[in-house]
């Protein structure tokens, strides 16, 4: 009599013994949110996967992103500690659409990805600011 297992999203139950392989997070990060900081960076956070859908030790988050118009572009990773649920990304284009996701990883490989959220990079000044005597002065910059 052989034994039947069943497979689930990061997790596989065998019947016949009562016990199950942990695999990777069945569930992704949750509350996803990302805002510009400046014209050439985001900052992400998200809060962590629900308890009892991690299925292992947690080894870390991957925030995943890439530019929102490039959507078979393959996406940028960065590994973050299991500790940390913030990531400021600098070094972007300017007024630029970025899609980003985040998932957790077990020592088995990474888990169920978020939604896709859509974040912009700012939109840089166009004024310039000079010191005359101790007080700003404030002038537009024209596009030539």
């Amino acid at each position: 009599m052989g034994s039947k297992s069943t497979e689930l999203k990061g997790l596989i139950i065998n019947n016949s013994l009562n016990f199950c392989f942990h695999i990777v997070p069945s569930l992704p990060p949750q509350n996803l949110r990302g805002n510009n900081i400046s014209s050439t960076a985001l900052r992400i956070t998200w809060n962590p996967v629900p308890t009892g859908f991690v299925h292992g030790i947690l080894r870390g988050y991957r925030v995943l992103y890439r530019k929102t118009n490039e959507p078979f572009a393959p996406y940028t990773k960065i590994t973050i500690s299991p500790r940390v649920r913030v990531k400021e990304i600098y070094g972007l284009k300017k007024f630029t659409f970025y899609t980003i996701r985040v998932l957790a990883f077990t020592i088995k490989g990474d888990g169920a990805k978020s939604p896709p959220v859509n974040v912009s990079t700012d939109e840089d000044s166009k004024c310039k600011i000079s010191w005359t005597i101790g007080q700003p002065f404030w002038s537009r910059i024209e596009k030539n």
